[in-house]
């Protein structure tokens, strides 16, 4: 798993490449067969204790949401959009597979 520095873009850039490395480029229909079970899954028990876990090492960082601009590309459900617009940032959520927003 690569450390990634929140300010540092070099450090976003060296985990998109590791990740891109392990998974490649993934048609989006494989997403759209996905998308039934993602939804559950993102908001589900499981779902919600990872987000929590990632809000809470935001919070250890120092990162502040009240004011922040936040761009959630692949957002999915809005596992991470929601909470985070309800901590006062202004989001963007960008999804490319439709069927899994749900009822959104």
């Amino acid at each position: 798993m690569t450390t990634v520095n929140i300010k540092d873009c070099s450090s976003w850039d060296q985990a998109w490449q590791e990740t891109h490395k392990q998974h490649g480029d993934q048609d989006i229909s494989m997403w759209d067969s996905r998308a039934p079970s993602f939804a559950g899954n993102a908001l589900g028990n499981a779902g919600k204790r990872r987000t929590e876990q990632v809000i809470g090492w935001l919070d250890q960082l120092g990162v502040r949401f009240e004011g922040a601009t936040v761009l959630d590309i692949g957002s999915g459900p809005g596992a991470f959009a929601v909470p985070f617009a309800l901590r006062s940032a202004q989001v963007t959520a960008v999804e490319l597979v439709t069927s899994i927003l749900g009822g959104y």
